[in-house]
């Protein structure tokens, strides 16, 4: 018995499809959605583990202090400095996991800010995710009168963070790509910036035009693979980004479908299609490309029966 993958090529009521034979893979060799949720979950607590330091706070009062006593290890501090990165580099599929340790006060790392400052592992989890999504790059320190922390202060209670807070932001933006959360954080900071006011000679320069250039080349990349497209075909291969645009175009909407991808290499998405049908893709993580096109030809079964089929689309090939 054969499979198939699909190009699809879009009309309003209909895709015309060119197939090609894929050997099909046993539906009990397959990863479940448990397996595959909990082997991703265990890579990144255990990086999360490793944020925490058995170098003591040197500065535990956040004293005036020009530099680390002698008994502080670089050595394991740039163990906790790698691990961090590696959380970074996982992007926001690490985010959720990361909110949940937000208040480990247990101790992490220190650099030089305006003291020598000691971070908690809590402190370092809400940095990671901070640093990807809000680009401003400033708290307003030098903004007298004005002071405030950030982007996520405005779901926090004007907070630096809660946990309470990042869970509500993750609920509402966890569909959102990255660079589209990084847009929203900036036009949030400029709105800040312009109701502050610039009554300072230089405080336009200073503090809304870096945010502005930062927003144009933001929303420029974006407008770059989301352009109207010139094709109305999605093929396997092609970048996600271009096929996104071509569905938005035909009217097709994303849905949620609890299916588990079959390595944590992978992402899953669903497209409802104005005949009633449901497009099921699976993209490279690290590429954005296509890797397999299916459809559920019969969204009216039930949903065990819908979801099985879609199961089994998104595994050919493998």
């Amino acid at each position: 018995m054969k499979t198939q993958c699909w190009v699809w090529t879009l009309a309003p009521l209909a895709l015309l499809i060119a197939g090609c034979s894929q050997t099909p893979v046993s539906m009990e060799a397959l990863p479940t959605e448990t397996d595959a949720a909990a082997e991703y979950r265990r890579k990144v607590e255990a990086l999360i583990a490793q944020l925490r330091s058995p170098n003591r706070n040197p500065n535990p009062n956040n004293h005036h202090r020009e530099s680390f006593p002698d008994d502080y290890d670089d050595d394991v501090q740039e163990k906790v400095e790698i691990a961090r990165k590696k959380l970074i580099v996982l992007g926001k599929d690490a985010f959720p996991i990361l909110i949940e340790h937000v208040n480990d006060e247990g101790y992490s790392l220190s650099f030089y800010t305006a003291i020598l400052r000691g971070f908690s592992v809590g402190e370092v989890c809400f940095m990671i995710i901070r640093n990807q999504v809000d680009l401003a790059g400033m708290t307003y320190k030098g903004r007298a009168g004005h002071g405030h922390h950030g982007y996520f202060s405005q779901y926090c209670k004007e907070w630096w963070y809660t946990q309470e807070g990042m869970r509500k932001w993750w609920m509402e933006h966890r569909h959102q790509s990255l660079r589209d959360m990084q847009i929203e954080a900036l036009r949030w900071a400029v709105r800040r910036e312009r109701k502050i006011g610039f009554p300072g000679k230089d405080d336009k320069k200073r503090y809304l035009d870096p945010l502005l250039a930062k927003l144009r080349r933001l929303e420029q990349e974006r407008s770059n693979v989301t352009t109207q497209p010139r094709t109305t075909s999605v093929s396997v291969g092609m970048a996600f980004a271009r096929a996104k645009a071509v569905l938005v175009s035909v009217g097709a909407k994303e849905v949620v479908l609890s299916v588990a991808p079959a390595s944590y290499a992978e992402r899953i998405y669903c497209y409802a299609l104005k005949d009633g049908r449901n497009l099921v893709i699976a993209v490279n993580r690290d590429t954005d490309r296509i890797l397999r096109i299916e459809v559920i030809k019969n969204p009216g079964t039930p949903k065990s029966q819908r979801e099985s089929e879609s199961v089994k689309a998104l595994f050919l090939g493998h």
